[in-house]
């Protein structure tokens, strides 16, 4: 709650920090769990789930990693008990490199989705889209579009297991790879955006 500051040149001139008291916000982690700003300088715990999905809610989510080696069934992303439980998920299907797939399912039917193959460690974004509005379901390598269908769940994705980086919930597969980041957006995110994501991470690759 800083008001001012002396600035570090010869001047040493005053710096005064304004800002309204009915929009200001701070922010900070405080403790494991769900937490938004509140009232001006307090925090609140979220009344979202955050990570769940219901039958109309949109929502995207990605993996930016890279791998030497594409093993089938190695998830990197998993919200679900395997391919056939509510949720979704991320993982490497078949072939050499393996290709990527994805997986959105409800109580009783679900999607899945290929994305392209990828080359031995390149820098990867893996993007699962799920859009309610136009009901379609998008798996994209990068910013490259693998599979576009038609998403068939009807009823909610919630379900109480914890998402999990790196291998499915159920199992004891673990995906070998260099991650550099994860995130589940509650919105289904563009063409356009996921190609600014691709682009930012791009050149952010450490070189064997």
């Amino acid at each position: 709650m800083q008001t001012s500051f002396t600035e570090s040149s010869t001047n040493g001139a005053t710096v005064t920090i304004n800002r309204s008291g009915s929009t200001f916000r701070s922010a900070g982690i405080t403790a494991a769990g769900y937490l938004y700003p509140g009232a001006t300088n307090t925090f609140s715990n979220s009344t979202t789930d955050f990570l769940n999905f219901g039958a109309t809610d949109s929502f995207t989510a990605l993996v930016v990693s890279r791998q030497a080696n594409y093993t089938a069934t190695q998830f990197l992303l998993s919200k679900a008990l395997g391919l056939a439980s509510a949720g979704y998920l991320i993982r490497n299907a078949t072939g050499t490199p393996a290709n990527l797939a994805g997986q959105i399912y409800d109580t009783t039917t679900g999607v899945g989705l290929t994305g392209l193959g990828r080359t031995n460690l390149a820098l990867v974004l893996s993007t699962l889209v799920r859009n309610t509005s136009t009901d379609i379901a998008t798996m994209y390598t990068n910013s490259t579009v693998g599979t576009l269908s038609t998403d068939t769940t009807t009823s909610s994705l919630s379900n109480v297991i914890t998402l999990q980086i790196g291998r499915a919930g159920e199992g004891s597969s673990y995906a070998d790879m260099e991650l550099y980041a994860v995130a589940v957006f509650r919105q289904a995110l563009t063409a356009t955006q996921i190609r600014q994501i691709t682009n930012y991470f791009a050149n952010r690759e450490v070189y064997l």
